[in-house]
C-alpha cells in the first residue's frame, strides 16, 4: 500500500470522527472517538518526527534539482494590459536564472501565465523554445477557456497545467484541475 493512501485514510478517519463527534448524542461515545483519533494522530506524528530526525530519507536515492519560479503576482494584476508583457518577461528571466542551476525541471505556479496558453501561440512558443533550447522540462500553470456548444467561450478554468519536455518541447500532457483533488 502506498503511503499516499495512508495519509488519505488518516484524513478520512479524522474527518469521519469529527462528524461522528458532532452527530452523536452520547458524551461517552464522543469522548472515546475523539480520544481514539487523537491517539492515532499523535502516534503518526511521533513516528514521522522520529523518522525525519534519523535523516534516512535524505541518505538514499539520487537528489534531483528542480527550479522553482515564483513571481508573486496578484491574479487580477496579470490581466492588466500594460502589465501582462512585463510579467511574462519577468517569468522568463527567472526561468533562465533557474536553468543556470541545471535543474531537470522548472516549475511555474498555477495560473502563472498572463495569457491563455492554448490560445496565444506566439507566447506559448516562446516557453516551448526556452525549454527545448535549455533541454529542460517545464511544468507551468495557465488559465484555460472552454467553448460551449455554441462555440462561444463559456468557461474560464484556472489551474490548468502544461508540461513541456525536450527535445520536442511540445505539450506532453494537459491536465485541467478545478482543485487539488479534482483533475481530468
Amino acid at each position: 500500500m502506498s503511503w499516499a493512501y495512508g495519509v488519505s485514510a488518516l484524513v478520512a478517519t479524522v474527518s469521519a470522527t469529527a462528524v461522528f463527534a458532532v452527530a452523536t448524542t452520547s458524551k461517552r461515545e464522543r469522548v472515546a472517538a475523539l480520544a481514539s483519533v487523537a491517539s492515532i494522530v499523535l502516534l503518526v506524528a511521533t513516528w514521522g518526527s522520529l523518522r525525519v530526525a534519523r535523516g534516512t530519507l535524505t541518505e538514499v536515492g539520487e537528489p534531483l534539482k528542480v527550479g522553482v519560479v515564483q513571481g508573486n503576482v496578484e491574479q487580477g494584476e496579470k490581466w492588466v494590459a500594460g502589465r501582462a508583457a512585463s510579467i511574462f518577461q519577468e517569468y522568463l528571466r527567472m526561468t533562465r536564472q533557474a536553468i543556470g542551476g541545471a535543474p531537470i525541471c522548472v516549475l511555474w505556479p498555477e495560473s502563472a501565465t498572463p495569457f491563455f496558453f492554448d490560445e496565444d501561440r506566439p507566447a506559448a512558443d516562446i516557453v516551448r523554445t526556452l525549454a527545448r533550447q535549455a533541454r529542460v522540462s517545464m511544468l507551468l500553470g495557465s488559465d484555460q477557456r472552454e467553448a460551449g456548444a455554441s462555440r462561444k467561450l463559456t468557461t474560464t478554468r484556472p489551474f490548468s497545467f502544461r508540461l513541456t519536455a525536450p527535445p520536442a518541447a511540445s505539450i506532453a500532457r494537459s491536465i485541467s484541475c478545478h482543485s487539488v483533488s479534482t483533475c481530468r
